[in-house]
Parts: structure tokens; C-alpha cells; sequence
């Protein structure tokens, strides 16, 4: 069986995985949100490669950008 075209075991072990991962994996400083926001006045677009859980993704996203995407290969 699939669950949106992944392995329904395959997609359970990987959601426990990332709520553990999520959980335990540290939180970005400030200051590297600062820097972002000081490098852009206002960017038309931020991309998160390699965003995992999306945990910097959410940080990113008071940032005044027109589109975020956020992509995990």
C-alpha cells in the first residue's frame, strides 16, 4: 500500500523520525535571521533547500517576501 505515492511503513517511520528530529535538533539564533533580513530590503522570493521539518522555514517566514519555498530533496 501507498500513502501519497510512499510506502505506508516507510512514510510512519519517517513522520516518527522527524518529530523526534524536530524536536531535538536546536533552533537557528536570531542572529542568523538577522543577518538574512539585513542582506535583503525585501527579497521577491526565499528558498530553503534542504529545509528537513521546515524549522528555519518558519523563522523565515515574518521575513516581507512575496513567495517562500521551502524544498527537502
Amino acid at each position: 500500500m501507498t500513502e501519497n505515492g510512499v510506502n505506508i511503513v516507510a512514510a510512519q517511520g519517517f513522520k516518527q523520525a522527524a518529530i523526534i528530529y524536530e524536536q531535538a535538533r536546536p533552533s537557528y539564533p536570531n542572529e542568523v535571521i538577522d543577518l538574512i533580513k539585513s542582506l535583503y530590503n525585501k527579497p521577491n522570493i526565499i528558498i530553503d533547500l534542504g529545509a528537513g521539518t521546515g524549522k528555519l522555514t518558519r523563522l523565515l517566514a515574518p521575513i516581507d517576501a512575496q513567495e517562500i519555498i521551502a524544498i527537502e530533496p
